[in-house]
């Protein structure tokens, strides 16, 4: 099997190629034991792929595939080389061949390599068929515009017994109904392709924001166990220590994350924090920093959030009465509680709030608020 390499021996064995698994497994192997040519392979494999039969052409890719598979292990030479030949061959199959040959042309474009070669595979049928798509759309609008057209022809002669024009219409409308389902076939190809695109591009979004979570995670404890150890020294020392101070490693803005977002973040956190610090022999030390350090973030937004709401209910108190002193005033989603969980309605005034309205009122809702006072939300 691992005789030496030259083009021709190579030549032979694709040409006596066939679809059994033992025949395309020997064939890899052969091809992998002489990756230092690994070029010459790929070339050679892209000259007798383009000139074999559309039966021949499935076991090409089923021997490129096992190939890709099986030589990244030891290298990217394979990886390398047949992608500069790979896409034009499955474009190849999938616009030539016949039904299993772009089934097995669709699994390899979707099949092949890592994030990073499955997403260029995927943009690059995208873009390497753009013209073609671009014309088989303008011609189903093309199609769809006459057919539209025709409507009022059709009614016409659809009128009178024996009008001389329906046979007319019936060869116009089958041949722009030929030509609609030739368009629909190709644009089925084309939204699968970009679906593909789609899919890839969804898939590392998520595995490049999980990674990015596990690092900003990581790095929260090295900040933390770094000023811990500078502690330990200042003790050693003698000296005073330092309060851990507030991160500032991310510059990135923080995104508005939904309530279930954040408690599935700060659980994941938490989890691996404390994995983290069960590990240390001052443990207790350690997850005292953290959690300062944590406590201290979460009474900032505190009391951002609370500033927000007092500058909505002051502006909320200057709003005059559109018809007395005591009108009523209808506000979207305002609601009250008190400390014990009586529903009360809010009555505006240019006077202070009062909250004796019943409430049965429709135009009222409930809200939650403080024991020892009433605190008004708008939600737009």
């Amino acid at each position: 099997m691992n005789s030496a390499f030259s083009e021709d021996i190579l030549a032979d064995k694709l040409a006596k190629l066939n679809n059994t698994q033992q025949c395309i497994e020997t064939l890899s192997h052969w091809c992998i034991y002489h990756r230092k040519n690994a070029e010459q392979i790929v070339q050679t494999w892209d000259k007798q792929f383009h000139s074999s039969s559309k039966e021949q052409k499935v076991p090409f890719l089923h021997l490129a595939n096992d190939i890709l598979q099986n030589s990244k292990r030891n290298g990217t030479e394979f990886v390398e080389e047949f992608w500069k030949v790979l896409p034009g061959a499955l474009k190849n199959v999938s616009e030539n061949g016949d039904d299993r040959g772009k089934k097995v042309a669709s699994r390899l474009r979707l099949g092949i390599g890592g994030t990073a070669e499955r997403i260029v595979s995927a943009l690059h049928t995208v873009l390497s068929e753009q013209a073609d798509e671009d014309a088989d759309l303008e011609k189903c609008k093309t199609s769809m515009r006459h057919v539209g057209k025709m409507e009022k022809d059709v009614d016409s002669a659809c009128s009178k017994a024996e009008d001389p024009r329906r046979e007319v219409l019936c060869t116009e409308l089958k041949d722009e109904e030929a030509n609609m389902k030739k368009c629909i076939e190709k644009l089925k190809v084309v939204e699968t392709n970009r679906a593909a695109v789609v899919s890839e591009l969804k898939e590392a979004l998520q595995e490049q924001e999980s990674e990015l979570e596990k690092v900003r995670t990581q790095l929260q404890l090295a900040e933390a166990m770094v000023h811990e150890a500078s502690n330990m020294q200042r003790r050693l020392k003698n000296e005073p220590t330092i309060p851990l101070p507030k991160s500032a490693s991310s510059v990135e803005p923080r995104k508005v994350l939904s309530n279930g977002q954040v408690k599935e973040q700060q659980k994941t956190a938490a989890a691996i924090l404390m994995d983290k610090i069960a590990a240390s022999s001052n443990s207790q030390q350690i997850l005292q920093s953290a959690l300062s350090k944590f406590a201290a973030e979460e009474a900032k937004n505190s009391s951002e959030t609370r500033s927000d709401k007092r500058q909505k209910t002051d502006q909320l108190s200057q709003v005059p009465s559109v018809i007395n002193a005591a009108a009523f005033v209808p506000m979207p989603q305002v609601v009250a509680t008190t400390a014990q969980q009586q529903p009360q309605a809010i009555l505006v005034q240019q006077a202070p709030m009062q909250s004796q309205a019943p409430a049965s009122q429709p135009q009222y809702n409930i809200y939650q608020a403080s024991p020892s006072s009433l605190s008004l939300s708008l939600e737009v």
